[in-house]
């Protein structure tokens, strides 16, 4: 079956879960949440077979961490309740898996027809959710600061490689730029091709309401010593690369 295919990537901490919920809200997207995270470890597995209507509704051994498509949350489940009804109407087929970025070319090798929607944020406030995660004893998060800087160059730096072969079908988009800028949602249904729609809309400005509430009550977590191994780690020329390619 010739479908298109849409992904949500970027940086973990970076605000893909927020991104998808936003992408979540437009009828004319079936977007998964980590739906086949798992084929992303080891041999790589996402093919066109796991977006047929049964099995994407069917989790299986080796698809995600989630047991059930409940998810993580109510909004996750009721998403996917709502999603059957429609699934065969929409335009593009995918899913929201952070890492997807580690595994672009093996995606292109086996979706060519795929486009993508990456999200970056900056540094800090990416570190400083590592290490609020790393020192929550509820958590199996084992990553750090230094983790933190590895992950986000390899993410920026990848997508300007895919950029650079697949220039078409990227669309990279600053955090700050979606939730707190001038950013319009027609950069995004434009790139897709699809309609405006009002739900989308008012998920949007639900969404940025509550990105500007948790930044209101965000604490710095960061030691001197972290934002130094920061500064002196980080891709800034890649960083400005992405900045100067959005759309």
């Amino acid at each position: 079956m010739n479908r298109n295919y849409l992904f949500i990537c970027g940086c973990p901490r970076s605000g893909t879960t927020a991104f998808w919920r936003l992408m979540s809200a437009h009828p004319a997207l079936a977007i998964g949440v980590e739906r086949y995270i798992l084929k992303c470890h080891g041999r790589f597995g996402i093919e066109e077979s796991l977006f047929e209507k049964e099995r994407f509704f069917t989790i299986q051994k080796h698809d995600t961490h989630f047991k059930s498509l409940d998810g993580p949350s109510e909004y996750v489940a009721n998403y996917y309740g709502g999603l059957k009804d429609r699934y065969e109407d929409c335009k593009y087929f995918g899913d929201k898996i952070p890492i997807l970025y580690e595994v672009y070319e093996d995606l292109f090798k086996n979706l060519p027809n795929t486009k993508i929607l990456f999200i970056f944020r900056n540094i800090f406030d990416v570190a400083q959710s590592y290490k609020k995660r790393l020192h929550n004893e509820n958590d199996a998060w084992k990553k750090d600061v230094k983790n933190a800087v590895e992950d986000w160059n390899l993410s920026l730096n990848n997508t300007i490689n895919l950029i650079k072969k697949h220039q078409e079908a990227v669309l990279c988009i600053e955090y700050e730029d979606l939730f707190f800028g001038d950013f319009k949602l027609k950069n995004i249904t434009d790139f897709l091709g699809v309609d405006e729609n009002e739900g989308h809309q008012m998920r949007f400005r639900s969404e940025r309401k509550l990105a500007n509430r948790l930044d209101d009550n965000r604490e710095n977590y960061l030691t001197s010593i972290e934002k130094n191994h920061i500064l002196r780690h980080l891709d800034l020329e890649a960083y400005k690369f992405l900045l100067n390619h959005q759309i």
